[in-house]
């Protein structure tokens, strides 16, 4: 596994929704975001660690994430002052953890510097491998640091069944409506639709209500604001299942019924 160091500077790039997301990952929703990359060999798997640079009110790491897909030579996400376009390469991922540097306390660029010195931490090129040798260290050090956020966010309520509108800033993410989630739940109930686990036989009152919901089809797929219907459309899912449904097998997604074929018997 290879970690990859991809830059955020508020100069260049707005990130109005930085919020929203934060409420979503907290509602166990996937967050997706789509990075320019100056490597060539990220790999589905490889995670990654987006630093606050520039002109950002606070410098450091902020946000993780996992690859889910990597693309070679289409055209920059940047928004240069300049009209020149040019291609690179492109990091497609989901976001497990996100601080918001404008309002919050992040890992510190001069923590990173002191603890990890032969790494470059304000890099001009985003999408850099990070040193191999300080991976493990890092993550264990990123993992202690957010351990100590206490954050609580409360739930967005939406009246209509519409998402996945396409909002271009640093990164393209697709929006989720947290009322056809809802209905979704409603519809199936809190058991995973793959292997049928439900949270609170396992786990008592703690797993009581919690469940993923999955889109059948994946917002990448349709790139555009569309009418979603929570019955055919969505389904619930746990965590683990969640997690192999977005990694391909022989080049693709598995849906549902494949995966449940995949499924080993006790």
């Amino acid at each position: 596994m290879k970690a990859y160091l991809l830059t955020w500077n508020p100069k260049y790039w707005a990130w109005e929704n930085i919020g929203k997301e934060k409420q979503k990952l907290q509602n166990s929703e996937i967050v997706e975001t789509e990075w320019d990359c100056y490597s060539s060999k990220p790999e589905e798997g490889d995670i990654f660690f987006i630093v606050a640079v520039g002109e950002s009110r606070r410098k450091g790491i902020f946000c993780t994430g996992y690859i889910t897909e990597f693309v070679k030579n289409v055209p920059s996400l940047i928004i240069e002052r300049k009209t020149t376009k040019r291609n690179t390469n492109r990091i497609i991922g989901n976001i497990n953890y996100l601080l918001n540097p404008e309002t919050e306390i992040i890992l510190d660029i001069n923590d990173l510097n002191k603890n990890y010195p032969e790494q470059k931490w304000s890099p001009q090129n985003c999408g850099i491998v990070i040193n191999d040798k300080y991976v493990n260290d890092l993550i264990d050090f990123w993992e202690n640091f957010i351990s100590k956020d206490k954050t609580v966010i409360g739930k967005i309520q939406k009246k209509e069944f519409w998402e996945g509108n396409s909002q271009q800033k640093m990164y393209s993410y697709y929006e989720r409506n947290i009322s056809a989630r809802n209905e979704c739940i409603k519809n199936n109930g809190f058991i995973c639709k793959v292997c049928g686990m439900n949270f609170e036989d396992i786990y008592g009152e703690i797993g009581k209500n919690y469940i993923h919901v999955h889109h059948i089809t994946f917002h990448s797929s349709i790139k555009k604001l569309h009418k979603i219907d929570p019955e055919n459309d969505l389904t619930t899912i746990c965590p683990n299942c969640h997690s192999m449904l977005h990694r391909k097998s022989n080049g693709k997604y598995l849906s549902i019924e494949d995966l449940k074929s995949k499924l080993k018997q006790p």
